[in-house]
């Protein structure tokens, strides 16, 4: 059966550009593809009303909660999570090799990969003695506990790709961007570390959304 609401947004994309597409009509030629598509518009309009049109809590959901949008199945919620995981990984891949010099750099540099996640993440970035980045890293998920990143590995993995400047980051799910006593005590260990392998601790960063602390902006390293 064609889809007449389909095939209108997709002429309208093709005409005026894929831009100037609303979120509902962007799911829409999402999730419009195999068996079932009649009425995807309204199914894409269900998903937005659900998350009050906004894609920032759209990108937090679980494929779960959307299946519980009628006419949205396993498959149509993973389609919409591809769509955001692609967008991560295009902005990635467009900032290889850039250079970090502050800590918003490095704010920037870390939104695609902890928005929206609701639990803790730890990563280091490693750079050259530019700030260039090297490589990031993911080292834990989970709660952050002297346990939980090894600083060992840390320190290996600086070693192994020549990196001479050193950040780590991770994030608060909740939104408070105050580091803990523990936040507070493995900065101390991974600076330590550091001083000791001779590689620069340029920061350490806690990603909370909307907010960030760094414990270089407030002198604290």
């Amino acid at each position: 059966m064609i889809n007449i609401n389909c095939e209108r947004i997709e002429s309208k994309g093709k005409q005026f550009g894929i831009n100037t597409l609303s979120n509902a009509e962007l799911i829409t030629l999402i999730i419009n593809r195999g068996a079932g598509t009649e009425g995807a518009l309204k199914k894409a309009e269900a998903v937005c009303s659900m998350v009050h049109d906004s894609l920032h809590t759209l990108a937090q959901m679980e494929p779960e909660q959307l299946e519980g949008v009628e006419g949205i199945g396993k498959c149509k919620a993973m389609a919409i999570m591809a769509a955001f995981e692609f967008g991560k990984r295009y902005y990635t891949e467009n900032n290889a090799n850039k250079e970090l010099f502050c800590s918003s750099d490095i704010y920037n540099e870390m939104m695609p990969d902890l928005e929206g996640i609701n639990h803790e993440e730890a990563w280091i970035l490693l750079m050259n003695q530019r700030y260039k980045l090297i490589k990031k890293i993911r080292l834990s998920i989970g709660g952050l506990t002297e346990t939980a990143v090894d600083i060992r590995i840390m320190m290996k993995q600086a070693v192994i790709n020549n990196a001479t400047v050193l950040v780590l980051v991770h994030n608060h799910p909740s939104g408070n961007p105050h580091p803990s006593i523990d936040d507070d005590k493995l900065t101390e260990r991974v600076q330590k570390a550091c001083h000791i392998m001779r590689i620069y601790f340029l920061d350490h960063i806690i990603y909370a959304g909307k907010l960030y602390y760094s414990y270089k902006d407030k002198n604290r390293l």
